[in-house]
């Protein structure tokens, strides 16, 4: 059995490479809206991310205001990770989207409907 203790980021990180080491990979799916008392919190999940999954890393940025998710995504692209974002005329604010694109930090930026093929593009899904 795998113990975890969640407040603990050794702890999260440590299981999360148990789990990929005896699985292969990991796929996540992160919301932690409301529930983290750190602000901003998609950079919070992003360098946990980036930590646990190094170059294995693929974060989607969606519409959003502000700049929340910009250093987080520094972290996934220094660790070997890849960052897609919602373009500007698909998103309702193009506030966290246009921050990490206008950094040169994504590797594609197309709207919500085309952004499930972009994902199975860089994760290598399909591959034999």
């Amino acid at each position: 059995p795998l113990e975890l203790d969640v407040r603990s980021l050794d702890s999260i990180v440590a299981a999360m490479q148990a789990t990929k080491q005896h699985f292969g990979k990991l796929d996540i799916l992160v919301c932690n809206a409301g529930c983290n008392v750190r602000k901003p919190s998609v950079d919070v999940t992003f360098e946990s991310a980036s930590k646990a999954l190094g170059g294995g890393a693929l974060a989607v940025i969606l519409t959003g205001m502000g700049s929340d998710g910009l250093k987080g995504a520094g972290d996934i692209i220094a660790g070997g990770g890849n960052l897609i974002a919602q373009d500007e005329d698909s998103s309702v604010v193009w506030g966290m989207p246009g921050a990490v694109a206008r950094n040169g930090l994504c590797a594609a930026v197309e709207p919500v409907p085309r952004l499930a093929q972009v994902i199975n593009i860089l994760s290598g899904a399909g591959r034999q």
